[in-house]
């Protein structure tokens, strides 16, 4: 089997879904999928401010129980009782969303969550680039966005005082509004400003060279000079006519000359999975197989993403050198290409001990899995295999799991050190695949294997406790804790080291003991699974574990809001004026997370008033700090106490 790599990155979006239990029984008929559209319905006066309500409206064509449901869930008593039970909720907050960057990535409601949280002045830019992308984002002229600028503009002060572009360096504003093409935020920010446009001028020069923009660009000219600004610099109509690209639709340009940048394997992608005439694409391949074999590269992967049995063939019989690499196998989705393999090239793509289980395509692997045990072969599942962060499936361990269901199909690698029952042979998988998204897979594939072969030894979980951002893995750390009473965790407390024998549970009702290898600083795992009310009692008794949990908090990378205000409600005002309680609130200030300060300023108002060394608790240093970490923001909830200027 030939078994060459070609270097080759894939960029996958991974979706992440939280799903929520409601333990309310009496709703359940009341719950139903919500289509994140505008926030106008939500009251900011009653809703807490860290509940998912805000980004979501119930549907128009709503019926009485889906009525009644939004009232409960926006009112602050009822919601707190009905999601105390949430086990990750302190990780998991509506306030710790501060990144847009993150928020357009990971929630497809993004749009509604920025604006919402503008709206209810629970936001701030950290920087410049977080407000240019919002103006990037939000172009349409619509109600909702007409809105937000207004709301942007009226009600937020820009912070930085290292330069002159606060929202009255109207030049500035003007030529940034310019360089997004958005008409909505200059029509707004004019509105609100009632600008003097007679010594403002911008250019519409595209210094990104994004040529896809060019024509946009040219379409501000006109609206800008019918508003009065002036354009100095401008690139010509025949310059963008140039440069423009036939992927990019518009319909201005119809019958115009326009010249084709030829991108190659774009091309040759596009023209082979389009509906052209079959005859031109067999062309196209006779002609590159007289190629180079970079270029050809670019054909083979056109043709298999294509899963076209006549091109593979005629691709086989034209190219001298066999046209298949292993990473092509993510490419065949229809199963007839794979009877293709095994009738003509079996040596490529069925040799026994092969790993192509981690590239197929799962809606052939069942189909590769019978032609494989038609003919007595197997796949081969290595210790530590290469490249395996670049797997083109999204989740192996459920892959795993299918093998462990499978033996007579699958061959486990094994030595001395990780023997065919081994719990712990799994650890390079576990170091480059495990994420958030894989912990269900992953726990069950655990489960499954334990199941299979009980257990006799330590499973080495210190690889994953070892990744930076643990609350990725945290419903995997409440696995681990799931059968640890709080009598015996309360028992351990002050222990620097734990052992853990923890019982799964399987469908025979059979108990199996999964022992986990000792650590030092466990308790902060607590943090994790759910289990913070016993570090919480335990603070104001264990100076040392109290010492361990700051230090982390101080050292980890991602803030909790919610996790922090928890912690600052079981603190002692002694423990208030310590050093590492100073620490924190720097950190909270240069992570932008006003939050929490706000939230402070309304429970615990003497901190900014309790001397400590001659300072409050919260004082100017912090103030200083979380200005330089909020550009564009409201901060007047502080300005009772320090100057705002």
């Amino acid at each position: 089997m030939d078994c060459n790599k070609k270097e080759k990155k894939d960029l996958e979006n991974n979706n992440t879904n939280n799903n929520i239990n409601n333990n309310n029984n009496n709703n359940n008929d009341s719950l139903k999928s919500y289509k994140s559209t505008d926030s106008s319905e939500f009251d900011c006066n009653n809703t807490p401010s860290n509940t998912p309500s805000l980004v979501f409206t119930s549907n128009k064509d709503t019926n009485s129980g889906e009525t009644v449901f939004w009232k409960v869930f926006r009112n602050k008593f009822l919601f707190k009782l009905i999601f105390s039970n949430f086990k990750f909720k302190e990780f998991f907050s509506y306030d710790d969303l501060i990144d847009p960057y993150y928020i357009f990535d990971k929630f497809s409601n993004g749009d509604a969550i920025i604006r919402d949280k503008v709206k209810s002045g629970n936001y701030v830019f950290r920087d410049f680039n977080d407000v240019e992308l919002v103006i990037r984002r939000f172009t349409k002229d619509t109600k909702e966005n007409r809105e937000f600028y207004r709301q942007l503009f009226s009600t937020n002060k820009y912070h930085n005082k290292n330069d002159n572009n606060n929202f009255s360096n109207y030049s500035f504003w003007v030529q940034v509004f310019t360089n997004e093409t958005n008409k909505t935020a200059f029509l707004e920010y004019n509105k609100l400003f009632q600008i003097d446009k007679r010594n403002i001028s911008v250019n519409l020069i595209n210094e990104k060279r994004l040529k896809k923009k060019n024509l946009k660009l040219l379409k501000m000219k006109p609206f800008l000079e019918s508003n009065g600004v002036t354009v100095t610099r401008s690139l010509s109509i025949y310059d963008a006519i140039k440069e423009f690209q036939y992927p990019y639709k518009c319909k201005e340009l119809i019958k115009i000359y326009k010249e084709y940048e030829y991108v190659y394997n774009d091309y040759l992608y596009t023209i082979i999975n389009s509906d052209c005439c079959i005859e031109y694409k067999k062309d196209l391949i006779e002609a590159v197989s007289h190629m180079d074999d970079i270029d050809k590269i670019y054909i083979e992967e056109a043709v298999f993403s294509s899963n076209n049995l006549e091109l593979i063939d005629l691709m086989f019989k034209h190219f001298e050198d066999p046209c298949y690499d292993q990473e092509y196998q993510a490419m065949i989705t229809k199963t007839e290409v794979l009877d293709y393999f095994f009738n003509n090239h079996q040596e490529l793509m069925f040799s026994d001990n092969n790993p192509l289980w981690v590239y197929a395509d799962k809606k052939v692997m069942g189909h590769f899995e019978e032609l494989m045990k038609s003919i007595s072969r197997k796949f081969f599942i290595e210790l530590n295999p290469e490249d395996i962060e670049d797997t083109p499936i999204n989740d192996i361990f459920e892959r795993l799991e299918r093998a462990l269901n499978n033996p007579t199909l699958y061959t486990f690698e094994s030595n001395e050190d990780y023997p065919t029952n081994s719990i712990n042979r799994y650890k390079s998988y576990f170091f480059e695949n495990f994420d958030y998204p894989t912990q269900d897979s992953a726990i069950s594939m655990l489960e499954k294997h334990i199941e299979k072969y009980g257990i006799s030894e330590y499973f080495d979980i210190e690889i994953i406790l070892n990744k930076t951002e643990l609350y990725n893995y945290c419903k995997f750390i409440y696995w681990i804790f799931q059968d640890l009473s709080d009598q015996y965790i309360q028992s351990n407390i002050s222990n620097e080291e734990l052992t853990i024998k923890s019982g799964i549970n399987t469908t025979n009702n059979q108990k199996y003991e999964i022992k986990i290898k000792r650590f030092t600083s466990w308790e902060v795992l607590l943090f994790y699974c759910g289990r913070t009310n016993i570090l919480y009692q335990n603070l104001n008794s264990n100076s040392q574990l109290m010492e361990h949990l700051f230090t982390y908090l101080n050292m980890n990378k991602k803030f909790r809001v919610s996790l922090f205000l928890n912690l600052f409600d079981h603190l002692s005002k002694t423990d208030l004026k310590t050093v590492f309680v100073r620490e924190i609130l720097l950190k909270a200030a240069d992570n932008g997370l006003f939050p929490i300060f706000k939230n402070l300023l309304a429970k615990h108002e003497y901190l900014y008033y309790e001397q400590s060394d001659g300072l409050s608790i919260i004082n100017i240093d912090h103030f200083r700090t979380l200005q330089l970490k909020c550009i564009v923001g409201e901060l007047g909830f502080l300005s009772k106490y320090y100057r705002c200027g």
